[in-house]
C-alpha cells in the first residue's frame, strides 16, 4: 500500500539556499551519469567518477543518480532538465507550456543529449 502526501514545506532562507544546492547537486550528477552510461562505462567507474566530480555528495545520492540515469533509453535523444521542458514533449505530469515553436525547439536543444 502506498501513502502520497502533499505539503507545503517552509524553510528559513539558510535552510532552502542549502536545500536547493543540493537538489542541483543532485540533478548535475544524473546528467553527469547519464553521459557517463552512454560511453558504456561500468557502474563502478561512473560511481568513482561521480565521487571526483561531486565530493560533498552523499554516497546515497550518488547510487541514486546512477540508478535514475540507467532509467533513461541510450539509444533515443532524452531531455534532462526542468519540468517545464520536459512536458513539452509530453513526459511527466507537468503543466504544458504555451512556447513559440522558436522557443520551444530552443529549450529542447539546450538539455537534450544525443
Amino acid at each position: 500500500m502506498y501513502v502520497s502526501l502533499q505539503f507545503k514545506l517552509q524553510l528559513d532562507s539558510s535552510d532552502r539556499k542549502k536545500l536547493l544546492e543540493l537538489m542541483r547537486k543532485q540533478s548535475s550528477a544524473i546528467r553527469s551519469a547519464y553521459k557517463l552510461l552512454k560511453t558504456k562505462n561500468s557502474h563502478s567507474q561512473i560511481y568513482q567518477k561521480l565521487r571526483q566530480l561531486f565530493p560533498d555528495l552523499p554516497t546515497k545520492y550518488i547510487d541514486s543518480a546512477i540508478y535514475k540515469a540507467k532509467q533513461y533509453p541510450i539509444d533515443k535523444k532524452v531531455v534532462l532538465g526542468e519540468e517545464k521542458v520536459s512536458s513539452l514533449r509530453g513526459w511527466g505530469d507537468g503543466p504544458m507550456w504555451d512556447f513559440s515553436n522558436s522557443l520551444r525547439e530552443e529549450l529542447i536543444e539546450k538539455h537534450t543529449f544525443s
